[in-house]
């Protein structure tokens, strides 16, 4: 080994390489499919709600938020 020059260990060939990649991007396929599928969000009653908390329109009677209250300390 010439002076100055560090080995980095052993070499990856470009097949392991391409492998790993594709092993890679497979999971992230995967994971993707899972949150577009598998979601239970809704999206139109989302974006209603952000309008309206943008538009400062959105309000929460206080008795929900005082039986939500109740219902967390009885929990407890």
């Amino acid at each position: 080994m010439e002076q100055g020059m560090l080995s980095a260990g052993p070499t990856r060939s470009a097949a392991e390489e391409i492998a790993d990649d594709l092993a890679k991007v497979t999971l992230a396929g995967e994971l993707i499919s899972r949150a577009s599928t598998g979601s239970d969000v809704r999206f139109g009653k989302v974006a209603a709600l952000r309008q309206k908390i943008e538009a400062g329109t959105y309000g929460v009677p206080a008795a929900n938020v005082a039986a939500k209250m109740m219902d967390e300390i009885q929990k407890k």
